[in-house]
């Protein structure tokens, strides 16, 4: 329900019909606000999940950092990865709720006591910050041939999320040389040739899939498949 929330706002979610009265197109202001559906116990829509799960996740990130430093006989390089992470963490959290909301709060800190009078953060000011962290997160966290678990953040992570972050901000050089390093030179690649496992689907008589490398990459049996080039995290 929250991406199909999401995709109200895109044409992948809107009617293309006219006649339809009850709609999220023909009113967004009464249909589609943050407690819709959520205060009567309906699933009207679903965006203020993303709201709070994202700001839950930062206040996980923000605790991280709040405390890293503090811990006595922690080894520099290990802090900084562990704060590289929480920065990844952070990023992709703001990342998302600024591309959906706009301008939003921007909370950096543990509030240490109890705090109503939040005020919106413009989404540069906000992008420049994860653009700042990510830098950082980048040159501290490993690539995943030299971390000991899977699943955890790695550089390749915070690579392609700060290569985001540059398009958004315009720095499309910045952009295109972190990919180039991502792509060329961490053990990753760009697939060119089918892979994997085939998971035939369509109709034979409207809609043959032929086979072909972007079917492959899109198939959830193929996307941790240990064939797969692409598979960042």
């Amino acid at each position: 329900l929250p991406m199909a929330s999401n995709y109200n706002m895109s044409d992948l979610g809107l009617y293309a019909k006219t006649d339809n009265n009850d709609s999220f197109q023909d009113n967004f202001a009464s249909m589609l606000s943050p407690t819709s559906g959520l205060a009567d116990g309906g699933d009207a829509n679903a965006m203020m999940r993303y709201w709070d799960e994202a700001y839950n996740a930062i206040k996980y990130a923000n605790t991280v950092l709040s405390y890293i430093d503090d811990v006595p006989g922690l080894d520099n390089k290990i802090r900084d990865e562990y704060k590289g992470r929480a920065y990844f963490h952070r990023a992709y959290k703001y990342y998302h709720l600024v591309l959906q909301y706009g301008n939003v709060p921007l909370v950096t800190k543990l509030p240490t006591s109890p705090k109503r009078d939040y005020h919106s953060t413009s989404k540069e000011a906000i992008f420049r910050m994860l653009v700042h962290d990510l830098e950082f997160a980048v040159n501290a966290v490993p690539l995943q041939k030299d971390m000991e678990y899977i699943g955890m953040v790695n550089k390749e992570a915070c690579m392609i999320l700060l290569a985001k972050c540059y398009l958004v901000t315009g720095q499309f050089k910045e952009a295109e040389k972190m990919c180039d390093e991502l792509i060329n030179n961490t053990g990753h690649s760009l697939m060119r040739a089918p892979f994997g496992t085939f998971v035939p689907s369509g109709n034979p008589d409207t809609w043959t899939v032929t086979r072909n490398v972007m079917w492959d990459l899109m198939r959830g049996v193929n996307v941790c498949a240990a064939d797969n080039k692409e598979m960042l995290m």
